[in-house]
């Protein structure tokens, strides 16, 4: 099997996010599974999710050699990730 990431568990595409399925375990944020959309502008999609009825959950922040991101809770309450990758 190829690996996809590097000695520091970061992927080898730039911008490219790790993920993967894991063991169901009920955890403090519910029984949802958790989504991460990439999108171009950050701020700019913060204030689509914010006029559609969602809720940005804090600021957004910087992962190195990753991107930038925000968590928000949709209309229906359902918590997303948004990342801009780095470019």
């Amino acid at each position: 099997m190829l690996s996809r990431e590097d000695p520091n568990q970061m992927h080898k595409k730039k911008g490219a996010i790790n993920g993967g399925f894991y063991k169901y375990k009920k955890g403090p944020y519910g029984n949802a599974s958790h989504l991460v959309i990439s999108v171009d502008n950050l701020e700019k999609h913060m204030e689509i999710v914010k006029k559609a009825g969602g809720k940005i959950q804090g600021r957004p922040v910087g992962v190195p050699g990753v991107g930038k991101f925000v968590m928000f809770r949709d209309s229906e309450g359902n918590r997303v990730g948004m990342l801009r990758p780095s470019r």
